[in-house]
């Protein structure tokens, strides 16, 4: 493994870490609202089985934070990655980190186009899934970095 100028350039402002984490940390409870709501605040009304009424406000939240995702994601791949990457350090975790970021992103877009209600159902649940699990690679990743002597993503 190499060590070095890289390691350090890796190394993100804790500012910059913080704006990161609490983005995903606001798509990923958006997303667990909108799951709960889904399948467990539903009730009988009038016309049948309704939604909760936080379901719709917090699909929207979690568009918007989903944007927010991507950005956060594109700032990190600017110098971030391509640093860390140089190192030859933590690329397993990075990999495990970047592979179901962009398999959210590509869920998200699908959920978003697609009308076959077979492909929603599938892209929904797949979605859901690696929404739910992300935190495991981004504590593993992070762990690494501690491990490595350097705190924090």
């Amino acid at each position: 493994m190499k060590h070095g100028r890289g390691s350090h350039a890796a190394k993100l402002p804790v500012v910059h870490r913080a704006l990161v984490h609490a983005v995903f940390a606001l798509s990923w409870v958006s997303g667990a609202v909108v799951l709960g709501a889904r399948y467990w605040g539903r009730s009988e009304g009038a016309f049948g089985l309704e939604r909760h009424w936080i379901e719709s406000p917090a699909r929207s939240l979690h568009g918007l934070s989903a944007g927010l995702c991507l950005l956060a994601v594109g700032s990190l791949l600017t110098r971030h990655v391509p640093a860390g990457w140089a190192t030859g350090q933590r690329r397993p975790s990075a990999i495990l980190l970047l592979a179901p970021v962009a398999g959210l992103a590509l869920s998200g877009w699908g959920l978003y186009y697609a009308g076959h209600e077979g492909l929603r159902r599938v892209l929904e649940i797949a979605h859901a899934a690696l929404g739910f699990l992300l935190p495991l690679p981004l504590l593993v990743h992070a762990r690494r970095a501690a491990v490595a002597g350097r705190p924090g993503v």
